[in-house]
């Protein structure tokens, strides 16, 4: 995932989509499917990072 290669911690990427940092560890091991409004800040935040 584009958060480990940004040495983002599971808290800062949190804190960046506004949710847990347990909800991100399910969104990476595709335990719980991202909501599409997560998916777009998620990419926006990867874009404002580069």
């Amino acid at each position: 995932m584009h958060r480990l290669a940004r040495a983002w911690t599971l808290n800062e990427f949190s804190k960046l989509l506004g949710v847990s940092y347990q909800q991100v560890q399910k969104y990476e091991k595709g335990t719980n499917r991202i909501p599409i409004d997560k998916l777009v800040l998620t990419a926006k935040v990867e874009f404002a990072a580069r």
